[in-house]
């Protein structure tokens, strides 16, 4: 196989498994858009990381030991082959959302939280191993523009969320009244506070907005 700078054009996920990982150790699994995928070994001379560094920018700056502190599916934290000097670092844009021995499942940010959904009840193992397959079984690549037109709409409206709430904590009342919300009144209590200054939110969706603001999802 020859690496090519188009070859990687449409990738929205790939496998990536450590020199020591379980399984096909040294090689990166790819998918794109349309549900095709590809597989080589980055410890092969022809097709080394430098060359794949140079070719795929999606992979270019990223380090891999051990899973990366925010991924959704994990349960092995053995990181065979690894150093221990190295943290796992994922380039911008893109989401590690599984990891097991040694082997990462990275997605393009947009696409992260349709892959976590699809994967639900899955072993980290199982979605290393079966799920570039489950994917193209069930089709689910036909979804990716619904997708991340989706997680586009819930970014413009965290971010007016974010905004409102920026605004708020300006106002002495309002935070008065929100340090006024005991313990003992609990979020309930909170939450009509919020909506008395124009913010009417479920306490699930505070919740959800404050894992993606984490990066938790």
């Amino acid at each position: 196989m020859k690496l090519t700078k188009k070859l990687f054009e449409d990738v929205v996920a790939y496998i990536f498994a450590e020199p020591g990982a379980m399984g096909a150790a040294g090689s990166i699994e790819c998918l794109k858009s349309n549900g095709e995928s590809f597989i080589y070994f980055y410890i092969d001379e022809e097709t080394n990381w430098q060359k794949t560094k140079e070719c795929f920018d999606g992979i270019n700056g990223c380090k891999f030991n051990g899973p990366h502190p925010k991924t959704f599916y994990k349960e092995s934290l053995l990181s065979l082959g690894g150093n221990d000097e190295i943290v796992t670092k994922i380039k911008p844009g893109w989401k590690e959302i599984a990891f097991d021995a040694g082997n990462h499942f990275v997605c393009k940010k947009e696409y992260s939280r349709g892959f976590i959904e699809f994967f639900s009840g899955m072993k980290p193992y199982e979605i290393i191993v079966d799920g570039m397959n489950k994917i193209k079984k069930e089709h689910f690549y036909e979804k990716l523009d619904d997708i991340a037109n989706a997680f586009y709409r819930q970014e413009e409206a965290d971010q007016e969320l974010t905004l409102k709430l920026e605004e708020l904590n300006k106002n002495p009342e309002y935070v008065k009244r929100i340090k006024e919300c005991t313990r003992e009144q609990g979020v309930d209590a909170m939450l009509l506070v919020l909506k008395e200054f124009g913010v009417e939110i479920t306490f699930m969706e505070l919740k959800q907005y404050g894992f993606r603001k984490a990066g938790l999802m």
